[in-house]
């Protein structure tokens, strides 16, 4: 076999995999099925439309959905997620057909194909940032810059845990995007802007905001007035050519525009009704720093890569990172909800993390250019996995309430994993319910 294959970071992109698919079963509580909450809303549209055949819900259901203007109930979340889902469940389907098992969409063979989606779109996108990371960074710093941004964060949840929510997905997605801009600025050949128009329309689609996902190739090489102006009079010299970008942006995102048309009557109809953003009041400080979901405070390596991001020498995507991510926390703070509802860490920033593998790989290297260096890294980076995958598994035991926590409730439970009733009991009175201010 070539030997360019027995390389320190695909040694650990395998590792990563076996271990993953090892504690899978782990993850799994399925009773009766893995389909709640949001997870079963983005499903809906699959069972509706492959089982009922009734993308009007008319049919006996428990999905969040609102009556539309014209009188239909339309699913609240939008149709992205069950699209990217769709091979998998069309497998899932094909397996309950023929095992017979049945076909209700929540049957055995759907847990198995549709909980193995997320995991495999999240190591194609962990191959395509490795590529891109490769040609910047030592082997040593990119297998460890992979291993701990999987495993020192809540996205190894968000793909093994509770991967049917929308976050896996968009890692995926921003990592073949990240791939194909510099792949396009090496060869210039179109057919690898259709492709990210592609994606990032689907991105839209799964995500709504994550149509700033469109700084990371327009801000792509500038980093000064004159490589912005450059950028400029490239854009310009698309021309014609801006139109077949938009069809191939537009392509991923027309089924979710046609539903809203046949069941709300618009082309745009904003389904979360009451539910909306605050622009003029973001929680910045809440989001980073708060003991309910603060994003440092329950991925505390994400505070170094995220100063890293702007001390890193990279400059051809500093500046689209940087930009990119600033809007996009922006958004996420301004959302009326800005913990996120029950969730593990503040998982609407899991979608930015492929970013931040270019800010720890500058990092790590930094650090460990020495062996004795690499030894002393590894072992501080293997502090932050532990901890982080501890705490992971105190959220699957419910030790680590999903909205309410506090200091105090942290402070009391910091090494527990089972809970006497009255260890529980106390806990509970420590806890800060986000709808009882």
């Amino acid at each position: 076999m070539n030997q360019r294959w027995f390389t320190f970071s695909n040694l650990t992109l395998l590792l990563m995999f076996v271990i993953t698919i090892s504690l899978f079963n782990f993850f799994k509580f399925w009773f009766p099925h893995p389909f709640v909450s949001d997870i079963n809303n983005y499903y809906s549209y699959l069972v509706a439309y492959f089982v009922h055949g009734d993308l009007s819900f008319s049919f006996p259901n428990e999905y969040i959905t609102y009556t539309s203007p014209i009188g239909v109930e339309v699913q609240k979340m939008s149709m992205g997620v069950a699209l990217v889902q769709l091979p998998f469940f069309l497998i899932g389907h094909g397996l309950a057909h023929l095992l017979d098992f049945p076909t209700n969409g929540y049957s055995t063979p759907y847990f198995y194909a549709m909980c193995s989606g997320p995991i495999l779109y999240v190591f194609i996108g962990f191959i395509f940032l490795k590529k891109v990371l490769n040609k910047r960074f030592s082997e040593f710093a990119v297998g460890a810059t992979l291993f701990v941004l999987y495993f020192a964060t809540n996205l190894h949840y968000y793909t093994n845990g509770a991967g049917l929510m929308s976050h896996s997905f968009i890692f995926a997605i921003l990592c073949a995007v990240i791939y194909l801009t510099e792949k396009y600025h090496e060869v210039y050949r179109k057919r690898y802007l259709m492709a990210l128009s592609f994606l990032i329309g689907l991105a839209t689609v799964v995500r709504p905001t994550q149509i700033l996902m469109l700084f990371v190739p327009l801000f792509y090489g500038v980093n000064n007035i004159q490589t912005l102006k450059q950028k400029v009079s490239w854009l310009l010299t698309l021309k014609w050519f801006w139109l077949v970008l938009f069809v191939c942006f537009i392509l991923p995102v027309f089924p979710q525009l046609l539903y809203w048309k046949v069941y709300a009557g618009q082309w745009l109809y904003f389904s979360y009704t009451e539910e909306g953003f605050h622009f003029d009041n973001p929680r910045f400080i809440e989001v980073l720093f708060s003991w309910r979901k603060g994003w440092f405070n329950y991925t505390p390596i994400m505070l170094f890569a995220f100063i890293a991001l702007f001390l890193m020498k990279e400059k051809v995507f500093k500046l689209s990172f940087l930009v990119y991510f600033i809007f996009g926390l922006y958004v996420v703070s301004s959302w009326w909800c800005w913990w996120y509802g029950g969730s593990f860490g503040m998982r609407a920033l899991v979608d930015f993390y492929p970013i931040f593998g270019f800010s720890l790989a500058w990092l790590i290297q930094s650090l460990s250019k020495r062996w004795k260096a690499k030894f002393l890294v590894a072992a501080f980076l293997l502090l932050f996995v532990s901890w982080n995958m501890w705490n992971t598994v105190q959220y699957q035991f419910g030790v680590i309430h999903h909205d309410a926590m506090t200091w105090e409730a942290r402070k009391y439970v910091w090494n527990k994993l089972h809970l006497s009733e009255e260890e529980r009991k106390h806990l509970n009175s420590l806890l800060d319910h986000p709808f009882d201010e």
